[in-house]
This record gives structure tokens, C-alpha cells and sequence, in this order.
């Protein structure tokens, strides 16, 4: 075949192949080098703890490289730099892989269109290989990286999931009981307690995070903003183990989807169904085991509310709408197709994606698995709306992203919640949160 009958996205995906093989080599290589170097250690600092999850942070690991105050470079952030450069790899090569299957004029011949999906999902299998093994290496509690005299049992392991109850649910009241006792850190005119009890866990290297969010939570540095998580995580499994108040949220996330599923034209009887099942299946103490399994691999650093619901679902879901991936983007920028069928084109694009990820999920039935089927009834609607030409609906849709912003901004700020103590802490977080869903309801019950 000559150059010329090569077009340009096939030259793209046969030169993506080849760089992933390679990257997959060495990256096996560099791997396989490691375990050999540290053949001679102790098989004692390989066995299994009792004690489920412990935290990420109680290692050199990530107080040598996910510290607040700067990040030098060694065998363990050399390594997390290249597990982040694999993670983005895996990602073209999944959109790769997307745009083979969903259009096969790619490539004008069947047989190596074949070959060449074939090929590109050998080097996923793979990649997802080096993937776990590389969390093993370099994240695992049990890894030969880890001290084992700097492991403690500060933070406890999962246990209720139903609350999201986590490692960092613990005794916040002897964290601030000692830093009193040791002489009160002060900001401006007012003393924080519970804050500064988180500050010292952080000087210590003992909160876990799996991305900082400074800007846009309006917080001064990393280091405020790591110390407020910590003070958040704690709230927030405090408030989720009240049976009332869980319940109360629960119903207001789903009024608040449906709503906007109204609003978007869609009937939301399957997202409320799909919505109540992830629910009841987090509920089961039975998965328990397969959802911490499962939301490590996804790099969470704590099973916490604020984790797992406002993090890993809110904020990385307003991230993926604003860098869609490139199938999604020819849709919206075609211009020579009606308003309609991009729409239509978008929704499908949208399912295409989240069943190829779906797909490679080692767990079918898992947590993530079933967070898919809610996206599928969800996402197209918000895809379209924030994508989408400028309607009432989309102005709907950024309202709602303006406003769960906010709400984290003043969960954050010192201004707008007291860092003072656990109780008061739990008590303005939920007026806010009382706040936001007022002003987005009434928003929603406008007619557009």
C-alpha cells in the first residue's frame, strides 16, 4: 500500500501502536529490573495485614513525594511519574481503540482494521498489567518501598461502607486534645482546633490524597487545602453515619439528577433505577471487600464521603466534560449536521465510550460497573448540555456546576464553616449543603 492511501488518522493510530509497544517493553523491562533487585528482602514485609486499607501516607512513599512542601525526586516519585505518564497513555490508546470501532473507514482494508483492534487491545491487556503491577511496587502497603516501622494503625480500615465509613474515621477529638496540649497554632484572629490538628498530621506526612484541588477550592497552599480534607473526611463520615441524615441526602441527589433529566426532556424512571441500585449495592456488607478493591485500583487514597461521591464522581466528571474525548468533539464540531442528530450523535458517542471502558473493567458487577449504568442515563443529557449550542438548558446545567463549586469553595473557607471542632464542622456542612440544594431546586422548578 502506498504512502498516499495512508490516510492521516490511520498514520496516528499505526504510530500510537508502535509507540505503546515499545513504552510497554521498557516499561516492563524497568519493572522486571526492580523485582529482581529486591529479590533478597524479607518475605516478612510482604504479608497480608489484618487491617484492611491503611493509609497511603504512613510510608516514606508518600511523605518523600506527595508532601505538600515539594516533591523530590526519587525511585518512588519517578516511578508515580511514570505510572501517571502510563495512565495517559492508556487513555489515547483507549480512544484509539474507540475510533477503530466506530468507524471502520479508517482504514480501507477489513483484515487490517481487524489487525490493527486487535493489536491495540493486546497492548491494553498489557498496559493494564503494568498498571497493577506498578501499584503493587509503588503504592501497596505491603511493598518492599515501605518502612515497616514507619506503618502505624492511626488510620482504621474500611468499615461500613453504607456510611462510607474509611481509614480516616477516627477519634478527631485526640488529634485536637494533643495539639492543644502542645500550644495552639493560630490564623489571624481566630483559633481553629480541628484544623490545627490536621496541620500536624500533615507536617507528619499522614493524610493521604490522591490530587490537590487548591485553586479551586480557593484554599492558600496544598498544605491548607490537605489539612482541610483530612477535616472534611471526618465530617462527612460523621454525617453519613446518621441514618437520617444519609437517607435525606441520598433522596436529594436523586430529586436534584431527575430534575435536570426533566428539564433535559428525558425521562428519569431508569436513572432512578440504576441510582438506587448502586445504593443498595454499596448498602450490602457482602461488597464491602470488591468496592475498597476496586476504588484503590482507581487510585482513591480514602473511602470517605467526600472521596468517593464529591471527588471521584463530581469533580472528575465536570473534568471529563471539559476535555471530552475526541470522538465526542467531531460530533459537536461537525457543523454541517442538524442541532437533532448531534445530539443523537453525541448520546451515542457517549455510550460508545462507557462501554469500552466498561469492557476492560475486571470486575462486571462491581461498583464501577454499575456507576456506568448510571452514567448512561445521566451523562449523555449533561454531555449535551454542557457541549452542546448555548440553550436554557445548558445555561441550567453550568448553574448547577457554578453551584456545587461554590458549595465546595465555602466547606473550605474559614469564613463560611468553623474548623473548630467535628460537631461544628458537621453542623454548617450541612447547612451549606441545605443552602445549595434550595438554590438549585428553585432553579430547577423555573421553568425554563
Amino acid at each position: 500500500m502506498s504512502d498516499n492511501t495512508i490516510s492521516r488518522n490511520q498514520k496516528i493510530i499505526i504510530a500510537s501502536a508502535t509507540i505503546g509497544v515499545t513504552l510497554f517493553a521498557l516499561i516492563t523491562r524497568h519493572l522486571r529490573r526492580r523485582k529482581l533487585n529486591v529479590t533478597g528482602t524479607s518475605n516478612a514485609t510482604f504479608m497480608e495485614r489484618n487491617d484492611s486499607i491503611i493509609s497511603l501516607s504512613n510510608s516514606t512513599l508518600v511523605t518523600n513525594y506527595n508532601g505538600a512542601s515539594g516533591e523530590p525526586r526519587n525511585v518512588c516519585s519517578l516511578g508515580i511519574s511514570a505510572m501517571e505518564s502510563l495512565e495517559k497513555s492508556i487513555q489515547l490508546w483507549e480512544e484509539s481503540l474507540q475510533i477503530l470501532k466506530s468507524n471502520n473507514e479508517i482504514l480501507p482494508d477489513d483484515e487490517m482494521n481487524s489487525w490493527s483492534m486487535k493489536r491495540l487491545e493486546k497492548i491494553l491487556e498489557g498496559a493494564y498489567a503494568v498498571q497493577r503491577l506498578s501499584e503493587e511496587f509503588f503504592l501497596h502497603e505491603n511493598s518492599v518501598l515501605y518502612e515497616s516501622d514507619h506503618r502505624t494503625n492511626t488510620l482504621r480500615s474500611v468499615s461500613s461502607v453504607e456510611s462510607f465509613q474509611s481509614a480516616e474515621d477516627y477519634n478527631l477529638s485526640d488529634s485536637e486534645d494533643a495539639v492543644t496540649a502542645g500550644g495552639d497554632a493560630t490564623l489571624g484572629k481566630t483559633n481553629w482546633p480541628l484544623f490545627n490538628a490536621a496541620m500536624k498530621l500533615v507536617e507528619l506526612g499522614t493524610v493521604p490524597y490522591r490530587s490537590v484541588k487548591t485553586e479551586l477550592v480557593g484554599c492558600a497552599d496544598d498544605t491548607e487545602y490537605v489539612a482541610k480534607l483530612h477535616c472534611l473526611r471526618g465530617a462527612f463520615t460523621r454525617i453519613m453515619h446518621n441514618t437520617d441524615k444519609r437517607d435525606e441526602i441520598r433522596v436529594k441527589g436523586r430529586t436534584v439528577f431527575s430534575a435536570i433529566l426533566t428539564k433535559a426532556d428525558k425521562d428519569p424512571k431508569d436513572f432512578e433505577s440504576t441510582y438506587d441500585s448502586i445504593i443498595n449495592w454499596s448498602q450490602d456488607p457482602s461488597n464491602w471487600g470488591a468496592l475498597e478493591t476496586e476504588l484503590k485500583d482507581r487510585g482513591l487514597r480514602a473511602l470517605t464521603f467526600y472521596d468517593i461521591v464529591l471527588d471521584f464522581i463530581f469533580l472528575d466528571a465536570f473534568e471529563d466534560l471539559e476535555a471530552p474525548p475526541a470522538s465526542c468533539l467531531a460530533v459537536i464540531q461537525n457543523r454541517w449536521l442538524s442541532t437533532s442528530f448531534k445530539e443523537t450523535a453525541l448520546s451515542t458517542a457517549v455510550w460508545s465510550v462507557l462501554k469500552t471502558k466498561r469492557r476492560w473493567l475486571r470486575s462486571q458487577d462491581g461498583f464501577v460497573a454499575r456507576f456506568y449504568d448510571m452514567s448512561e442515563h445521566i451523562m449523555p443529557a449533561l454531555a449535551w448540555g454542557y457541549l452542546g449550542p448555548s440553550s436554557p438548558f445548558q445555561e441550567l446545567c453550568y448553574f448547577f456546576k457554578d453551584k456545587f463549586t461554590e458549595f465546595l469553595q465555602a466547606i473550605f473557607s474559614f469564613d463560611k464553616v468553623r474548623y473548630t471542632n467535628i460537631d461544628d464542622l458537621c453542623v454548617d456542612i450541612l447547612i451549606r449543603l441545605e443552602e445549595m440544594y434550595s438554590v438549585v431546586m428553585d432553579r430547577l422548578n423555573t421553568p425554563i
